[in-house]
């Protein structure tokens, strides 16, 4: 039995449809399990990641985790720790974990830190490493791209966006089968592309004049700030950012070919299916 966690976020609900198709029997945990059920097709248990004491129960019955933790929360490694922890006590036998492109290379970050706690438990695991998705333009750049601009201090800085389906995908194998066990799987887009190309895809394909305009570190907390958007979250991303701009993220990687044995979702392809959602 697969449990997959945020079941009902961008690459959770991806995972399942992708464990659906193939027909593998999946629960989704949610924090409100009959919003997930309803949504998504399949049985749901509730998950709260405020209460790890739940976390074994929980877990009892489940052979594999999907384990994908509320990002850049001040209690991210607490909770996947706690998590892991529980897995091993409740009987789950692996674990596959959303991480991120570069994590492994990065003693510092909590990705990392999650991996080798993975590791340590001496279960079977998956990490899987995507860079940016896609879809953050239909999520949190949304807004923006609507008023006609994509505002961040990212430069001439490009990066290989990864489709949240792409993700869900190769989820869905490393879940479903021991073949990727023991390894980290590298994933990007097939394209380095900067977030000024992101604006003139989005123009050409939606109709709809998007302009990048590159802000300066502190316009960018500022304006993401007024937003309301939480102090850590605007600081983790300002560095996230700062990565971006230096030439870090523009690497490619080909796991999702390796794995699915097809070319990734291109970002053009993305804004022409969903090209009516960026109009104001």
């Amino acid at each position: 039995m697969i449990l997959v966690l945020g079941a009902t976020g961008t690459v959770g609900q991806e995972t399942v449809k992708a464990l659906k198709a193939k027909g593998v029997k999946v629960t989704a945990g949610s924090r409100d399990p009959k919003k997930a059920n309803a949504a998504l097709g399949v049985p749901a248990i509730a998950w709260n990641w405020e209460e790890p004491a739940g976390f074994v129960e929980a877990l009892k019955g489940f052979d594999t985790l999907f384990l994908l933790t509320p990002p850049a929360t001040t209690t991210e490694f607490a909770w996947a720790s706690s998590a892991v922890d529980a897995a091993k006590k409740a009987g789950v036998k692996k674990i596959v974990r959303l991480s991120a492109l570069g994590s492994d290379q990065n003693a510092e970050t909590v990705h990392y830190k999650v991996e080798h706690a993975i590791k340590a438990s001496g279960l079977a695991h998956v990490f899987l490493r995507p860079t940016f998705f896609h879809q953050n333009c239909d999520e949190g750049l949304l807004a923006g791209i609507k008023a006609g601009f994509i505002g961040l201090p990212t430069g001439e800085g490009k990066t290989g966006f990864i489709d949240a389906c792409d993700i869900g995908a190769v989820a869905a194998e490393a879940l479903s089968t021991s073949t990727w066990d023991g390894q980290g799987i590298n994933m990007t887009g097939p394209a380095a592309l900067t977030y000024g190309d992101l604006a003139r895809i989005l123009s050409e394909k939606s109709g709809h004049k998007v302009e990048f305009k590159d802000l300066t570190t502190d316009e960018f907390k500022a304006a993401w700030t007024k937003a309301g958007v939480p102090q850590h979250y605007v600081d983790f991303m300002a560095i996230l950012y700062g990565f971006v701009k230096a030439g870090y993220m523009s690497g490619l990687a080909d796991g999702v070919k390796k794995v699915l044995g097809r070319d990734p979702i291109s970002f053009e392809q993305y804004a022409t299916d969903f090209a009516g959602k960026f109009k104001a």
